[in-house]
């Protein structure tokens, strides 16, 4: 069997055409690479950033189009591998020689497939050269590569089974044209009224190769080249055996029957694997989590009308439906279904989930805004946290190096509503707020503004107050509507010199965990991450005397017992006063809760430190995850957790003049060059034994 192999790539390679044709090819693709190259950093110069990684402006088209010339250089080859040998007479040997029929089918589908697979190995490895100028994908690389072997399988037992069934050349390479065009996009006709994909779709060359070149290892896909491989095959010696009739038919109907069913199995066991290196196509674990323990089936709803780009949205979608299998998707038609539409109050722009009775909106397919649809699906409802503005008080929408810019696009990502309230033009705050946050920093505040949050505090609110030393004597009726008291002066460290630090009143302290914490209040997303957060100046909180017996408190943040909080000058060596400091350790985040009837509770955070959370401090993650436990308990509401954003390894393609001419050269000229040679040579040497 081997020996035949080797003849078979003998007598293909021994014709001049193969090499010179070989030679076209890797000249065609080598021009498109160098193309994309040049496109890509022209775009460079005149944009900040690219719309997508090298790999996937390079790497991945070339890959694609290696499929379409590959599928071309099939149809041209299609006539020497079993139609000419018809003709020639050389058809008697094989079927006289010790080999089977179907063993003599297959060595030469390999050799075929071997002949193919000179497009694709060359398509990755310039893919690969790539990383002369950016660290490109290796695993979506790989992944594509893996596609196209595959993709030559098939296309060589098509072009077998066409030149068996034809009896002549011509015929052959027409018949396997019309195979290759019917099987690249059966559904073409109605993806091009913009309908979504059908059932055809599972019979389509593109799309179960689409997968596989942007950087995911579907198995299904995988599994269908090979079945379809096997059948054409078996088409293929079902014609050309001398076995009986009943024989002849009958394993073609099993093989395909076999192929079907191995389809539907791989296709409903969901076996994908994203091998590219930012994870693109997969879920992150937290996302997974969530939807892992949602208490129903979720329903999304699409506008099913023109211009949905329903391979992306299925694609984003299959990622949902691995870790939420009972997933149902709804295309919902403003035209053959308006009352659905009214119903759920759709518009064009609208993706509608559904979770029983409860829904949410959003308007982009990407894991980020999905999984916020799906937090305030969790909720019940859009929770709203509004921030008093109006008088220099930090801002949770604001873009200052001091406003708490971050932390509120934090929140927002997970489906709360964060907007600004001024008391001043509007005297009280409304009842449909969840939560409050006044971060005023030490301003006076503005008339009237106090008492309207004094009477929201009365009347059961929620409230994250956050101060710096020397609060305002004008914030007093908050405080006592609270019946606490802000201690004087300053917090400062006598350690701070020994661990190198200029300023005493710089803290570092872990937040307060476990039983000692709040009942519930919890950082998430840290794992083994240093938890210490930095408080530039900090004041402490105490609890009045005359309390009302109704609240219960706990520390969120306290300081150390070597701090005390300073009340004189901040000058020469420092030591507390016995008559007016207070020794450490301090309460600096004091967490208030009492019931509100048999089922509610009311909770409030003094923060003591407005600095702690503002943007210029969230260097690390320890801050902006306290802040967010921190909101997290106060609506006693799970938040979700963290979601990384997605960085391509190669974001930018850096090749300088000489590497771009050195690409050039041995894609463009010496690789095509070096084949048509080999043609050349192969040609005069076959004229001078003629």
């Amino acid at each position: 069997m081997m020996a035949l192999l080797r003849l078979e790539l003998a007598r293909l390679f021994a014709t001049p055409v193969a090499w010179w044709l070989l030679a076209g090819a890797v000249a065609v693709l080598a021009w498109s690479f160098l193309a994309s190259i040049e496109t890509t950093l022209t775009a460079q110069e005149r944009l900040p950033s690219l719309p997508a990684s090298v790999t996937q402006l390079i790497a991945v088209p070339v890959l694609g189009r290696s499929a379409l010339v590959v599928a071309g250089l099939a149809v041209v080859l299609a006539p020497r591998w079993w139609a000419l040998e018809s003709t020639s007479g050389s058809l008697p040997f094989h079927r006289s020689s010790v080999l089977s029929t179907a063993s003599a089918l297959i060595v030469k589908a390999l050799a075929a497939s071997i002949v193919l697979l000179a497009l694709p190995l060359a398509a990755a490895v310039r893919a690969a050269s790539l990383r002369l100028g950016a660290p490109v994908d290796l695993g979506a690389i790989s992944s594509g590569a893996l596609g196209l072997f595959a993709l030559c399988l098939l296309l060589a037992a098509i072009a077998l089974a066409a030149s068996v069934w034809s009896g002549s050349a011509l015929a052959s390479a027409a018949l396997t044209a019309a195979v290759v065009i019917v099987l690249w996009a059966p559904d073409a006709p109605a993806l091009a009224r913009g309908a979504r994909e059908t059932a055809l779709s599972a019979l389509s060359i593109s799309h179960r190769l689409h997968p596989l070149l942007r950087g995911q290892l579907d198995l299904a896909a995988l599994g269908f080249f090979l079945a379809a491989a096997a059948v054409f095959v078996v088409l293929a010696w079902s014609r050309a055996s001398r076995r009986s009739l009943r024989l002849r038919v009958a394993l073609p109907v099993l093989v395909v029957l076999g192929a079907a069913g191995l389809g539907v199995t791989l296709d409903r066991g969901g076996w994908r694997y994203d091998l590219s290196a930012s994870g693109r196509h997969s879920l992150q674990p937290a996302s997974k989590a969530v939807l892992a323990e949602l208490p129903r089936a979720l329903t999304v709803h699409v506008p099913d009308d023109e211009g949905v780009p329903w391979r992306a949205v299925d694609a984003f979608l299959d990622r949902i439906r691995g870790a939420h299998p009972a997933l149902v998707v709804e295309p919902v038609s403003p035209v053959s279904a308006p009352d659905r539409w009214r119903e759920l109050g759709m518009t064009r722009d609208d993706i509608v989930l559904t979770l029983g009775d409860r829904s949410a909106r959003t308007r982009t397919l990407t894991e980020r805004d999905f999984m916020a649809a799906v937090g305030r699906l969790l909720s019940g409802r859009d929770a709203r946290i509004a921030y008093v503005t109006g008088n220099g008080e930090r801002q949770l929408r604001g873009d200052g190096p001091l406003d708490w810019g971050r932390l509120g696009d934090a929140l927002t990502d997970r489906g709360l509503l964060v907007v600004p309230l001024d008391l001043v033009l509007n005297p009280a705050v409304p009842e449909d707020i969840d939560l409050l946050v006044l971060a005023p920093g030490s301003a006076s505040p503005l008339p009237g503004t106090p008492e309207a949050i004094a009477d929201w505090v009365r009347g059961g609110g929620r409230l994250l107050w956050a101060t710096d030393p020397a609060l305002a004597p004008g914030w007093a009726p908050v405080a006592e509507a609270l019946s606490v008291t802000q201690l004087p002066g300053v917090l400062v460290d006598a350690r701070a010199q020994d661990r190198g630090e200029a300023d005493p009143r710089l803290l570092r302290v872990p937040p307060v965990t476990g039983s000692k914490a709040a009942p519930g209040f919890e950082l998430i997303g840290l794992g083994d991450r240093d938890d210490t957060l930095r408080l530039p100046r900090a004041a402490a909180w105490t609890i009045a005397s005359d309390v009302d017996v109704d609240w219960q408190a706990w520390s969120l943040l306290e300081s150390t017992a070597t701090t005390w909080n300073e009340t004189g000058p901040l000058a020469g060596a420092l030591a507390p006063d016995a008559a007016e400091d207070l020794r450490g350790p301090a309460p600096i985040a004091l967490a208030l809760a009492r019931p509100l009837g048999e089922d509610d509770e009311q909770r409030v955070v003094l923060l003591g430190d407005g600095d702690l959370l503002a943007t210029v401090h969230l260097v690390g993650e320890a801050h902006l995850a306290f802040g967010r436990a921190l909101v997290a308990w106060l609506l006693a509401r799970p938040l979700l957790p963290d979601l990384r954003v997605v960085v391509e390894p190669d974001p930018r393609l850096t090749l300088t003049p000489g590497q771009v001419s050195l690409l050039g050269g041995l894609w463009l000229f010496l690789l095509p060059g070096g084949l048509a040679l080999v043609g050349i040579l192969v040609w005069r040497h076959r004229a001078r034994t003629a």
